[in-house]
């Protein structure tokens, strides 16, 4: 399994932004079957073969094992990467407002429904300011130059290959999400 995987091409990127795709990656840190999944989803494994089909077909996620439930063989699964990002040729070719929407919704649609779920569930809660439950959230806007932009871009890039790496093992480990954004506002000064 690749560390990370960049994602070069916008149908790539719409494969991933679609939320129960999206989710189905999620689950993947440790290999599943499409029953396993569905249970974990909440929702009839019947839906869910069709979208375990379009991430294989794109090689994000393989078949790593088959085991015999009863009369059925069931194939189980695995992500080809622990970590998707876009790539740097990513938004190269293509509509624009497909791009905007395909990694919009990836970033925006697919962390809503994320948060919603932690929420809903408990995993999370506003204002628990204890670990492991502690949420942060926040959106700020800074007066850079174009030299202090890069220069935090680059730092931040640093923080989140750092936060990739921290894959530990154990009966306490969860999954944690990160998400940023940083880009010129569509603010103007004056």
């Amino acid at each position: 399994m690749d560390e990370v995987r960049l994602i070069d091409d916008l149908q790539t990127l719409k494969v991933v932004a679609e939320p129960t795709r999206f989710a189905i990656l999620e689950l993947l840190t440790a290999p599943r079957s499409v029953t396993e999944l569905a249970a974990a989803l909440e929702v009839p494994r019947t839906r869910l073969y069709h979208h375990v089909e379009l991430l294989r077909a794109k090689g994000l996620v393989e078949q790593v094992d088959e085991r015999r439930v009863g009369a059925l063989t069931e194939r189980v699964y695995a992500p080809t990467a622990q970590t998707f990002r876009p790539g740097p040729n990513l938004f190269a070719g293509g509509e624009q407002d497909e791009q905007i929407e395909a990694l919009t919704t990836l970033l925006f649609d697919a962390t809503k429904a994320d948060l919603r779920r932690s929420l809903e569930t408990g995993a999370v809660k506003l204002g628990e300011r204890e670990a492991p439950r502690r949420l942060g959230l926040g959106r700020s806007v800074a007066h850079l130059t174009p030299d202090q932009a890069d220069a935090f871009v680059v730092e931040l890039e640093k923080l989140v290959a750092r936060f990739d790496e921290q894959h530990a093992e154990g009966q306490d480990v969860r999954p944690f999400a990160l998400v940023w954004a940083f880009y010129p506002s569509s603010r103007t000064i004056g």
